[in-house]
């Protein structure tokens, strides 16, 4: 029964975040527990789904979260806090869901920041290490498969 529930939570998970529409709701995440999002069979089965199906979760992960940089990183070039504030807080929502830790501590810098109206100042670097864990999930995905 609790593998209903889990793919369920992830059904809704994967709605709010990967929708085109998606509501900007607050998540916490104070309570998320570090897993290794890299160990595709140990996430799949705390996560109580199948791998395949953690692997299309995290395929889509990828797509939203390089599209999130994107926005992101236009968003720090033209000054436009509150849409870094947006794309930070969907992208720390997502990744700290899906217990994609690396990815989840920094969009969540990015967030509290940009909330209290403040550019990160080593913004470039961060955005650069996100990308670097996109690049190393979707690796692990390839290997995977």
């Amino acid at each position: 029964m609790s593998n209903l529930i889990t793919f369920h939570f992830l059904k809704i998970v994967i709605k709010k975040y990967f929708s085109p529409n998606t509501d900007m709701n607050f998540v916490n995440h104070e309570n998320c527990n570090e897993v290794d999002v890299y160990n595709i069979d140990d996430n799949a089965k705390k996560l109580g789904i199948k791998k395949d199906v953690l692997i299309n979760i995290l395929t889509g992960f990828i797509e939203r979260a390089k599209e999130d940089v994107g926005y992101m990183t236009d968003a720090f070039n033209k000054n436009d806090i509150e849409k870094l504030y947006q794309r930070s807080h969907r992208l720390n929502g997502a990744s700290g869901n899906l217990k994609i830790i690396k990815i989840h501590e920094i969009s969540k810098f990015i967030e509290e920041n940009t909330r209290n109206k403040k550019f990160p100042l080593n913004f470039n670097e961060l955005i650069d290490e996100i990308s670097n864990e996109i690049t190393k999930i979707e690796a692990v995905i390839e290997i995977s498969k």
